[in-house]
């Protein structure tokens, strides 16, 4: 409870979610979604993300009709090299092996 002077409140936070059974993250497994989500979770333009796909090989999961899906958690990890100044690892796999070095490093901290 925070005292305010408004009376008692309860803590803000994630508390609400005490007790509450979520499902493991499966971080290995891609997630498919299309250019224009991608660019409206990430805050970025379609075309945007295309030159990503050809200027670091962003992973493309296929096709269905005229929709193109591309991995979220790849593009994810290209948008948050470039936020903190670091390079691009230039392929998939390179950028897969270090998710998993820093999910690990998370982990045992």
């Amino acid at each position: 409870m925070v005292i305010s002077a408004l009376g008692a409140q309860p803590a803000r936070g994630f508390s609400h979610l005490q007790g509450v059974n979520t499902p493991p993250v499966d971080d290995d497994k891609p997630q498919p979604i299309t250019y224009t989500a991608a660019a409206a979770r990430l805050d970025r333009s379609p075309s945007t993300l295309r030159d990503w796909v050809t200027r670091y090989a962003a992973r493309r999961i296929g096709t269905v009709g005229r929709k193109t899906y591309l991995d979220y958690r790849d593009l994810a990890f290209i948008d948050g090299c470039m936020h903190r100044g670091e390079p691009v690892p230039p392929t998939p796999e390179e950028r897969d092996q270090l998710r998993a070095a820093r999910r690990t490093t998370a982990l045992a901290a």
